[in-house]
């Protein structure tokens, strides 16, 4: 063994630590389970149906499936300017009932609640579909405390019906908003990061 060099490994040691390794990974690394036999699903396609026979734009849709089987479809039409309710079933839709005239909202959602009533959140405007009449309902959880939502929603697949908004925190008593901003990363972790206060 030379004196510079601790470890000293032979040319033929090293050339057959290369090769098993080679075997190695070319026998079991490239081992893969065999692929699973897939059938493709039994899926067929109804008729077309034309479910508002208007021009349409800029138009906001919201499904809500039924419990008993059809789809509500509530359509924000924005060339009729007004959102309509379509009840879509197999063998076809029925006529478009308008939910709300002259509107352009920016937001549509829909859900039905434990009774089976359909409801439509038009903006932060709620509707409820009772006995085949569309009415305006003043129940919504910011209605009582007077706060307009920026943003307010159903939660989808909820058992009941449960809403989801957005309020701004100066309307909710919180004085001062502290937003984090930062840059940096990689390792060891570098960066600098500071905080931002807003009323």
């Amino acid at each position: 063994m030379p004196d510079n060099r601790p470890f000293a490994i032979p040319a033929a040691r090293i050339a057959l630590l290369l090769l098993g390794w080679t075997l190695y990974f070319l026998l079991f690394g490239c081992a893969t389970a065999p692929k699973p036999v897939l059938k493709p699903p039994e899926v067929s396609l109804g008729p077309v149906l034309t479910v508002l026979n208007a021009e349409t734009g800029s138009d906001k849709v919201r499904l809500v499936p039924s419990p008993k089987g059809p789809v509500q479809a509530l359509i924000a039409s924005s060339k009729r300017g007004q959102v309509v309710h379509v009840t879509v079933r197999e063998n076809g839709v029925s006529e478009p009932e308008i939910v709300l005239a002259n509107v352009s909202p920016s937001r549509l959602d829909g859900a039905y609640d434990r009774n089976g009533r359909l409801h439509a959140l038009i903006d932060t405007g709620h509707m409820v579909l009772e006995d085949g009449t569309w009415r305006p309902d003043a129940h919504t959880p910011w209605e009582a405390t007077g706060i307009a939502p920026s943003w307010a929603g159903f939660v989808p697949g909820a058992p009941d019906l449960v809403w989801a908004f957005v309020v701004e925190g100066g309307d909710v008593g919180a004085a001062l908003r502290m937003d984090i901003y930062g840059f940096g990363g990689g390792y060891p972790a570098f960066g600098i990061i500071w905080p931002w206060f807003r009323s």
